[in-house]
Protein backbone atom coordinates (compact mmCIF):
# COMPACT_ATOMS: atom_id res chain seq x y z
CA UNK A 1 0.00 0.00 0.00
CA UNK A 2 2.85 2.38 0.80
CA UNK A 3 4.30 1.60 -2.60
CA UNK A 4 1.06 2.61 -4.33
CA UNK A 5 0.79 5.80 -2.32
CA UNK A 6 4.40 6.68 -3.27
CA UNK A 7 3.71 6.19 -6.99
CA UNK A 8 0.58 8.33 -6.82
CA UNK A 9 2.43 10.96 -4.91
CA UNK A 10 5.34 10.84 -7.35
CA UNK A 11 3.06 11.12 -10.36
CA UNK A 12 1.18 14.06 -8.95
CA UNK A 13 4.40 15.92 -8.13
CA UNK A 14 6.24 15.27 -11.41
CA UNK A 15 3.95 17.35 -13.68
CA UNK A 16 3.94 20.18 -11.15
CA UNK A 17 7.74 20.28 -10.98
CA UNK A 18 8.15 20.22 -14.74
CA UNK A 19 5.34 22.75 -15.17
CA UNK A 20 6.89 25.12 -12.66
CA UNK A 21 10.31 24.73 -14.26
CA UNK A 22 8.86 25.42 -17.74
CA UNK A 23 6.97 28.45 -16.44
CA UNK A 24 10.11 29.80 -14.74
CA UNK A 25 12.18 29.32 -17.89
CA UNK A 26 9.48 31.05 -19.95
CA UNK A 27 9.40 34.00 -17.57
CA UNK A 28 13.20 34.30 -17.71
CA UNK A 29 13.24 34.16 -21.52
CA UNK A 30 10.50 36.80 -21.80
CA UNK A 31 12.26 39.00 -19.22
CA UNK A 32 15.54 38.63 -21.14
CA UNK A 33 13.89 39.64 -24.41
CA UNK A 34 12.22 42.63 -22.75
CA UNK A 35 15.52 43.74 -21.22
CA UNK A 36 17.18 43.34 -24.61
CA UNK A 37 14.62 45.61 -26.28
CA UNK A 38 14.75 48.24 -23.53
CA UNK A 39 18.56 48.05 -23.41
CA UNK A 40 18.84 48.69 -27.14
CA UNK A 41 16.70 51.80 -26.82
CA UNK A 42 18.67 53.10 -23.85
CA UNK A 43 22.06 52.47 -25.49
CA UNK A 44 21.05 54.33 -28.64
CA UNK A 45 19.19 57.25 -27.01
CA UNK A 46 22.14 59.68 -27.35
CA UNK A 47 23.01 58.64 -30.91
CA UNK A 48 21.25 60.40 -33.78
CA UNK A 49 20.55 58.09 -36.74
CA UNK A 50 19.36 58.67 -40.26
CA UNK A 51 19.01 56.39 -43.27
CA UNK A 52 18.37 57.12 -46.90
CA UNK A 53 19.71 56.86 -50.43
CA UNK A 54 23.36 57.62 -51.23
CA UNK A 55 25.12 57.80 -54.58
CA UNK A 56 24.14 59.11 -57.98
CA UNK A 57 24.54 62.69 -56.73
CA UNK A 58 22.70 62.12 -53.44
CA UNK A 59 24.33 62.42 -50.02
CA UNK A 60 23.19 61.59 -46.51
CA UNK A 61 23.86 63.95 -43.60
CA UNK A 62 23.09 63.69 -39.89
CA UNK A 63 23.98 66.17 -37.12
CA UNK A 64 24.33 65.92 -33.35
CA UNK A 65 24.97 68.57 -30.69
CA UNK A 66 27.65 67.99 -28.06
CA UNK A 67 27.76 69.81 -24.74
CA UNK A 68 30.70 71.06 -22.65
CA UNK A 69 30.93 67.79 -20.70
CA UNK A 70 31.08 65.58 -23.79
CA UNK A 71 34.68 64.68 -24.60
CA UNK A 72 34.17 61.61 -26.76
CA UNK A 73 31.92 60.98 -29.72
CA UNK A 74 31.19 58.06 -31.99
CA UNK A 75 30.08 57.83 -35.59
CA UNK A 76 29.00 54.86 -37.67
CA UNK A 77 28.09 54.24 -41.30
CA UNK A 78 26.60 51.16 -42.93
CA UNK A 79 26.07 50.83 -46.68
CA UNK A 80 23.66 48.23 -48.11
CA UNK A 81 25.36 47.44 -51.45
CA UNK A 82 29.02 48.20 -50.81
CA UNK A 83 31.47 48.87 -53.63
CA UNK A 84 35.14 49.54 -52.85
CA UNK A 85 36.17 53.17 -53.37
CA UNK A 86 32.62 54.34 -54.09
CA UNK A 87 31.71 55.81 -50.70
CA UNK A 88 33.28 58.66 -48.72
CA UNK A 89 32.51 59.74 -45.15
CA UNK A 90 33.22 63.18 -43.69
CA UNK A 91 32.77 64.31 -40.10
CA UNK A 92 32.79 68.07 -39.61
CA UNK A 93 32.88 69.65 -36.15
CA UNK A 94 32.89 73.16 -34.72
CA UNK A 95 36.59 73.61 -35.51
CA UNK A 96 36.46 72.22 -39.05
CA UNK A 97 36.97 68.79 -40.58
CA UNK A 98 37.42 66.12 -37.88
CA UNK A 99 37.59 62.99 -40.06
CA UNK A 100 37.58 62.13 -43.75
CA UNK A 101 37.41 58.43 -44.60
CA UNK A 102 36.94 56.33 -47.71
CA UNK A 103 34.93 53.23 -46.87
CA UNK A 104 36.93 50.02 -47.22
CA UNK A 105 34.10 47.81 -45.97
CA UNK A 106 30.32 48.05 -45.83
CA UNK A 107 30.42 49.10 -42.17
CA UNK A 108 32.49 51.74 -40.36
CA UNK A 109 32.46 52.70 -36.67
CA UNK A 110 34.94 55.06 -35.07
CA UNK A 111 35.35 57.20 -31.96
CA UNK A 112 36.63 60.77 -31.97
CA UNK A 113 37.56 63.45 -29.48
CA UNK A 114 34.73 65.93 -29.20
CA UNK A 115 34.33 69.51 -28.08
CA UNK A 116 31.17 71.54 -27.52
CA UNK A 117 29.26 72.25 -30.69
CA UNK A 118 27.51 70.57 -33.61
CA UNK A 119 29.04 67.65 -35.50
CA UNK A 120 27.77 66.73 -38.96
CA UNK A 121 28.38 63.33 -40.54
CA UNK A 122 28.05 63.23 -44.34
CA UNK A 123 28.08 60.12 -46.54
CA UNK A 124 28.66 60.51 -50.28
CA UNK A 125 28.53 57.89 -52.99
CA UNK A 126 30.01 58.27 -56.43
CA UNK A 127 28.24 55.55 -58.39
CA UNK A 128 24.89 53.76 -58.29
CA UNK A 129 22.33 54.74 -55.71
CA UNK A 130 22.03 52.50 -52.61
CA UNK A 131 20.68 52.70 -49.06
CA UNK A 132 22.93 53.82 -46.20
CA UNK A 133 22.63 54.35 -42.46
CA UNK A 134 24.58 57.13 -40.74
CA UNK A 135 24.77 57.73 -36.99
CA UNK A 136 26.65 60.21 -34.79
CA UNK A 137 26.47 60.98 -31.09
CA UNK A 138 27.84 60.30 -27.65
CA UNK A 139 28.87 56.73 -26.82
CA UNK A 140 26.86 55.02 -24.06
CA UNK A 141 28.35 54.91 -20.58
CA UNK A 142 29.32 51.65 -18.85
CA UNK A 143 26.03 51.41 -16.95
CA UNK A 144 24.00 51.48 -20.15
CA UNK A 145 26.27 48.93 -21.81
CA UNK A 146 25.94 46.56 -18.85
CA UNK A 147 22.17 46.40 -19.40
CA UNK A 148 22.87 44.65 -22.70
CA UNK A 149 25.05 42.04 -21.00
CA UNK A 150 22.49 41.44 -18.24
CA UNK A 151 19.76 40.75 -20.80
CA UNK A 152 21.93 38.18 -22.55
CA UNK A 153 22.72 36.45 -19.24
CA UNK A 154 19.02 36.28 -18.32
CA UNK A 155 18.21 34.83 -21.75
CA UNK A 156 20.95 32.20 -21.48
CA UNK A 157 19.82 31.17 -17.98
CA UNK A 158 16.21 30.89 -19.17
CA UNK A 159 17.20 28.77 -22.17
CA UNK A 160 19.45 26.56 -20.03
CA UNK A 161 16.56 26.04 -17.58
CA UNK A 162 14.28 25.18 -20.49
CA UNK A 163 16.78 22.63 -21.86
CA UNK A 164 17.38 21.24 -18.37
CA UNK A 165 13.64 20.85 -17.85
CA UNK A 166 13.36 18.88 -21.08
CA UNK A 167 16.25 16.63 -20.09
CA UNK A 168 14.74 16.16 -16.61
CA UNK A 169 11.36 15.21 -18.12
CA UNK A 170 12.94 12.65 -20.42
CA UNK A 171 15.02 11.21 -17.61
CA UNK A 172 11.98 10.93 -15.31
CA UNK A 173 9.93 9.13 -18.01
CA UNK A 174 12.61 6.50 -18.42
CA UNK A 175 12.50 5.77 -14.70
CA UNK A 176 8.72 5.28 -14.58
Amino acid sequence: MAKTRFKQRGRSLKPVRIGVMLAASGVLIIAGLALLAVGSQIVLEEIIQKNGPVGGGLELSVSADFGQDDTTGVFAVQVAEFQAGAFHVELAGPSGMTAKVELERGTLEEEFEAEAGTYTLTVRGSEDQTQALAAVGQPPDAGKKSLGFISVYVLVIGMALFAGTGAYGIWKRRLV
